[in-house]
């Protein structure tokens, strides 16, 4: 088995995995953000460098992930896709109907631009703002300050990360899940996607992601 971070969330079992992803045991769900489909053709399209073959990477490891944990249902926290459809998508479509069998949901983040009927012809289940799963609240943005909502939100759209070490030479950058009281911030599944530095509050738990290891980061570190 994989290893992962199992942690009680609101009376719910959530695995945190080093595939940038959670694993919510009880509803058989896989949960990520931020999967950026097609930002590398998006990015030679304008004439910009960006490696080849991210795309079947990133469909290999989700292959992997369904195979060790068999979800009966994915749900992608926004941005799926990076922007106007490219070859990326069509490798995508062709993924999902290979596991018809898993519900596909989406729910939009700012990058999802394209057609509502686009999502529709490739069996995603589409929800325009949150989708509320008790205890939880799948949603692109993490809560707003001041905001007032029963469930714990799960969101993605910072691509966490988090400076470990001391020094300029010695210090590091690692992706991770940031944990507050009131909800939790995903890392970014896609591999080509870019980091933001967070700054963790002494009630934050942050998680770290070094290649297949997860570690706890103390606030501060």
């Amino acid at each position: 088995m994989q290893k992962y971070k199992s942690k009680i969330i609101r009376g719910e079992e959530l695995w945190f995995l080093p595939e940038k992803a959670i694993y919510w045991n009880a509803k058989r769900t896989l949960i990520l953000a931020d999967w950026h489909l097609g930002k590398t053709e998006h990015f030679r399209k304008e004439g910009v460098y960006a490696p080849e073959n991210l795309v079947q990477a990133d469909l290999e490891q989700m292959a992997r992930l369904i195979s060790i944990y068999e979800p009966i249902q994915i749900i992608i926290a926004g941005d799926l896709f990076h922007s106007r459809r490219n070859d990326a998508w069509r490798d995508f479509a062709d993924f999902v109907g290979r596991y018809s069998a898993i519900k596909w949901v989406l729910v939009k983040g700012n990058h999802d631009i394209l057609p509502l009927r686009t999502y529709h012809n490739c069996g995603l289940e589409v929800h325009h703002e949150f989708l509320d799963l008790e205890p939880f609240r799948i949603q692109h943005y993490p809560e707003g300050e001041g905001e007032t909502i029963s469930n714990y939100i799960i969101s993605g759209h910072i691509h966490p990360a988090v400076s470990i070490g001391k020094g300029r030479i010695s210090r590091a950058r690692l992706a991770c899940f940031h944990l507050r009281p009131s909800g939790l911030t995903l890392p970014a599944f896609g591999l080509f996607t870019g980091l933001e530095t967070i700054y963790a509050s002494k009630e934050d738990e942050v998680i770290g992601i070094a290649g297949t290891a997860l570690m706890d980061i103390p606030f501060g570190a």
